[in-house]
């Protein structure tokens, strides 16, 4: 995990080719969200290896070393045996999972407690969605914006 501030820099100091070979994969970018509507107070993604409190951070969509034995599938949950893992009572221990189909982004949902949706659109149990740069994904209570290393690349120089 990285801080959004810290990648920031990087972008803001490098041209976008160096970026992009560093920053190689798409990523979720996880910003403090409101817990519940009956609650004002914000809370921060903590995500394994995450930053400070308030802060926004960056997870790679990579398969992680030591992570589950799914080989085709980059899995998000609370349990640190995900690839990435999401420290959040909404989040189930195993949320879903990323896949790569012909160049093509999926996440699908594992029929978790409390859903999933791209864009708005509430997700059924293991159905595999596309998602594109922009995509706002929801684990539970939890957003998140998908970005492919371009779009990164354009959202940080443009911050």
């Amino acid at each position: 995990m990285r801080l959004l501030v810290d990648l920031l820099n990087q972008a803001r100091a490098r041209d976008p080719e160096d970026f992009q070979a560093e920053f190689d994969c798409p990523v979720l970018v996880f910003e403090p969200f409101a817990s519940s509507e009956n609650s004002p107070t914000f809370q921060t993604v903590e995500l394994l290896g995450g930053g400070p409190l308030g802060a926004a951070v960056v997870a790679m969509i990579r398969k992680r070393e030591g992570s589950t034995d799914f080989p085709r599938m980059i899995t998000l949950g609370r349990a640190a045996s995900n690839d990435i893992a999401v420290k959040v009572e909404s989040i189930s221990k195993f949320h879903g999972y990323f896949v790569e189909v012909k160049g093509e982004m999926l996440w699908a949902d594992a029929n978790s407690a409390n859903g999933s949706t791209v864009d708005g659109v509430a997700l059924e149990a293991r159905q595999k969605t596309p998602v594109r740069s922009g995509s706002k994904l929801n684990f539970g209570e939890v957003e998140a914006t998908y970005y492919d290393p371009p779009a990164l690349y354009e959202f940080l120089v443009s911050r």
